[in-house]
């Protein structure tokens, strides 16, 4: 019986929770190594079945269709498909959601349709920043460029705003604001272009005209968003003073400061908890605020999280927030430093046992970044202190860790076995001038290799 459109997409689902599932599976108490290994074995043999038939559904039903041919129910399919796969942060899949979205677009141009080639320019450029695709150094989006080429396109359509019907102005004013996302923003010059960009941006967003035309929209939330988006340039000023740009800053933590009250309740954004960090960092930064206030801030936000709290906000409040107090402190004078070096410690002793104690089904994405923050600061000369960071992130994927403990176990064995037959072929490894030196270094070039594999999947 040939599959329906409408039952792949169901199947394609059902299978991608069941691989979520057994991917990540708990053991009892006791369950003896080789049933533990056992079952991992089988679970993967029925993930890649799995993901081999998902991958099928996608060649016929997304990936090789030619995007003319589309009729309105298909279109109307692939649209809820693509919406029960991607959520924001909160996604099932949003890089298939992202190829359905590609798709969709490229069916609305050769339909010439410009709501749907808007609405379409928005979910193709929303699904692509919401893969937070990064460089592990800089953390700048690596597909920034791609991004904003999506926004600014449907961004061009203002043009005809007074043409278009209501739902379709709503996402092209959303697209407007969208047009700064992705931009780096890391030195002065990235900064300063992320300041016109959001300039432009605002000059509609705030607009009396638009308001008057589409009064029902929810302009205030734009607003905020807008000012809390222009909140990531701290990240800049707190590698270098930059007046200009902390001017402008100041101004968004103003506004943010004298409007979160707004902003509670289920409509609250994730970012609130940090509002008050952002207003005095904000202070400190344009010369109108102290030092110790932000310290102290950042004391109390990542100090009040309970240890066994491990919700995305008390993730992000306990590990973000103690590698920013890490940066702030050293800033401090020498009494200041002296005042406060204990609690600050304390801090981030807190959030290394947070992060090694954190349990592997509680585990969420959001960890990844949290995490990166806390390294990022890390100059600790305690090795166990950094093995042990490392592995609490690891083991917060069972599967990956089984793995990557039989990748470090076979690369020190074969390693092992490279040094005692053919010694020569690893001079220059770790600096070792001649096979002699290999053969007296072993043990530590042994276990070098064995923590490269141990850690080869951490990014």
């Amino acid at each position: 019986m040939e599959c329906t459109q409408a039952d792949a997409f169901e199947q394609y689902i059902r299978n991608l929770r069941v691989v979520r599932s057994i991917s990540r599976p708990s053991f009892p108490e006791g369950k003896a190594p080789a049933a533990v290994l056992e079952e991992i074995q089988t679970n993967a043999l029925r993930c890649n079945a799995l993901m081999r038939q998902n991958e099928a559904l996608l060649a016929q039903f997304v990936y090789d269709r030619d995007p003319a041919s589309l009729i309105e129910t298909d279109i109307q399919g692939l649209s809820a498909f693509a919406g029960r796969l991607f959520n924001y942060a909160n996604s099932e899949d949003m890089g298939v959601a992202f190829k359905v979205h590609q798709l969709l677009l490229a069916a609305a141009r050769s339909r010439e349709d410009v709501p749907m080639i808007v609405r379409e320019l928005y979910y193709t450029g929303i699904t692509l920043h919401y893969m937070n695709v990064r460089d592990e150094g800089t953390g700048i989006n690596l597909l920034g460029d791609a991004i904003q080429v999506y926004f600014t396109e449907a961004a061009e359509s203002m043009s005809r705003y007074e043409q278009l019907d209501r739902n379709t102005r709503q996402y092209l004013i959303r697209c407007v604001g969208n047009t700064r996302l992705g931009m780096s923003r890391g030195t002065h010059a990235e900064s300063c272009r992320y300041l016109e960009r959001f300039r432009r941006a605002m000059e509609v967003i705030q607009s009396a005209h638009y308001h008057a035309l589409d009064p029902e929209f929810p302009w205030e939330s734009y607003i905020y968003s807008m000012h809390m988006d222009r909140m990531t340039l701290l990240t800049h000023l707190r590698q270098e003073e930059d007046p200009e740009v902390a001017r402008q800053v100041l101004e968004s933590a103003e506004y943010i400061w004298t409007h979160k009250k707004k902003h509670k309740g289920p409509d609250a954004r994730l970012q609130n908890w940090r509002v008050p960090y952002f207003y005095a960092a904000a202070r400190y930064h344009a010369g109108v605020g102290s030092l110790e206030d932000v310290v102290k801030i950042l004391l109390e936000s990542a100090g009040s999280v309970a240890q066994d709290d491990y919700s995305a906000e008390a993730i992000n409040r306990k590990l973000v927030l103690a590698a920013y107090l890490s940066v702030y402190a050293e800033r401090l004078d020498e009494a200041g430093a002296q005042r406060y070096r204990a609690t600050v410690e304390q801090v981030r002793r807190s959030a290394d046992q947070y992060l090694e104690q954190m349990p592997a089904s509680q585990y969420p994405r959001v960890v990844n970044s949290a995490a990166w923050e806390l390294s990022k600061i890390n100059t600790s000369s305690d090795e166990t202190a950094n093995r042990r960071m490392l592995g609490s992130i690891l083991a917060g994927h069972k599967p990956t860790y089984v793995h990557s403990l039989m990748v470090a176990e076979l690369t020190r064995a074969l390693l092992h076995r490279q040094i005692e037959t053919r010694p020569e072929t690893l001079v220059g490894l770790l600096g070792c001038r001649s096979a002699a030196e290999v053969q007296a270094r072993r043990e530590e070039l042994c276990q070098t290799a064995y923590e490269c594999g141990l850690y080869h999947d951490l990014g």
